[in-house]
């Protein structure tokens, strides 16, 4: 068919072939004596095969529409051999696999990895630096300097929280902000029994931290003690990891101090005391203090009263009332590991330390050893949440308590009092 022709006209698709480009004639073709076949010999007793190489022979000169016939016939005979190889080498047999790759929906973190050193803590120090402060304050003796963090908002005032014993002498108080602002302090008052101390500023447009819990500490948690950053050089910061969560220390007063959070790291130095301990969030979790320890192993430590102790004293000291400290009479408690809980049929608890003599704990019959499971209808899943609810508690009041004693469950009430003097 000629480029220019329809598709209505009759005819095959493509034209035939001339003869002479066929390796077929069809006997009306065939001039006499012609053979049939382009390789076949006139004489049938000669041979046929090898004439069909032999007796080819440069063709005349064809219109254009033969030569593009003869490529399509040839594409699909090429076409179709192909696919019979592939066939037969089973090339069209192999089974194929689609390989989808899968990205991870969040990362795996184990207890190495949380406690090792990658913890970004330059950016949680830079956080937490405008809600620490320095105190100056003006003694008989010289100026003692310490650190102090932002605590509570009143209506003209902001309240700083700090060691106790860095204002428990008197004397004028200055506190000066990362700002560079310096402002006279009033001290609203201090505790002794939790060594620590409120005092009052003019407010400001100041950054208050996030509160966290000691409830929400384990063992081996990283954690960070914040001093506040001076005109000499950026502050002290001193990492650590979590190695107690109710710890007890003895005092060269002849006291001792009882649910403290313990830090694995160095003493900190005294321009330090009374600055922030936070978690790898920026939380603060604890308010650092400076201890004359009895115990020479105590003297390498970092001690801090819980965050959950500090709000009940400072709500107290800003009331103006006298400061009270819910006392079971349980220290040093540890957290249950999963694998004596496990064995405990338990999902979580407190394990008692050590139990002071003449307490609410000893006159229950609580023992060392014996595991806090419940305190105020609420459930104790470690040391940290046992200092969380006592917290909460009312010192006189009756409050519902379970715990496991000789492999026994045992719920009852306990009256909690008041922290006597010297505990």
């Amino acid at each position: 068919m000629e480029p220019d022709d329809g598709p209505e006209e009759e005819g095959p698709f493509f034209a035939w072939l001339p003869p002479d480009d066929r390796l077929w004639r069809h006997p009306s073709e065939a001039a006499d004596g012609e053979p049939l076949w382009a390789g076949d010999n006139p004489d049938p007793s000669g041979p046929r095969g090898p004439a069909l190489v032999t007796t080819l022979l440069p063709a005349p000169p064809r219109p254009v529409t033969r030569i593009w016939g003869v490529a399509i016939i040839a594409g699909l005979v090429g076409a179709l051999a192909a696919s019979g190889v592939g066939m037969v080498s089973g090339m069209f047999a192999q089974p194929t696999t689609v390989v989808s790759a899968v990205m991870p929906t969040g990362p795996v973190v184990s207890l190495a990895s949380a406690t090792n050193s990658t913890v970004d803590w330059t950016a949680v120090d830079d956080a937490i630096a405008p809600s620490v402060v320095s105190i100056g304050v003006s003694t008989a003796s010289g100026q003692a300097s310490g650190s102090g963090v932002l605590f509570m908002a009143g209506t003209s005032k902001v309240y700083v929280i700090t060691d106790s014993s860095l204002v428990d002498g008197g004397g004028a108080v200055d506190v000066t902000f990362l700002s560079g602002q310096q402002y006279q302090a009033d001290i609203v008052g201090y505790d002794q029994t939790s060594g620590l101390a409120l005092i009052a500023v003019p407010r400001r447009h100041q950054i208050f931290p996030t509160l966290g819990s000691v409830a929400d500490l384990q063992l081996a948690n990283p954690v960070l003690a914040v001093g506040a950053r001076t005109a000499a050089g950026p502050g002290s910061v001193f990492p650590g990891s979590i190695s107690a969560e109710d710890s007890e220390v003895g005092l060269t007063s002849g006291s001792a101090m009882q649910n403290l959070i313990t830090v694995s790291n160095a003493s900190i130095p005294g321009s330090a005391a009374g600055g922030p301990l936070v978690d790898q969030q920026g939380q603060v979790v604890g308010i650092t203090v400076s201890l004359d320890a009895t115990d020479p192993s105590d003297q390498d430590l970092t001690f801090a009263v819980p965050v959950d102790v500090a709000k009940q004293v400072a709500t107290q000291l800003l009331d103006r009332v006298a400061v009270t400290h819910p006392w079971l009479g349980v220290y040093d408690a540890q957290d249950l590991t999963s694998a004596v809980a496990h064995q405990l049929g338990l999902t979580g608890g407190a394990l008692v330390g050590q139990v002071w003599p003449d307490s609410p704990a000893s006159r229950l019959g609580l023992d060392a050893n014996d595991v806090i499971t419940s305190f105020n209808g609420e459930p104790v899943t470690s040391s940290g949440t046992l200092t969380q609810l006592l917290c909460q508690a009312q010192p006189g009041h009756r409050t519902v308590i379970a715990y496991l004693h000789n492999g026994k469950l045992v719920q009852t009430s306990v009256v909690v009092s008041d922290q006597p003097p010297g505990y």
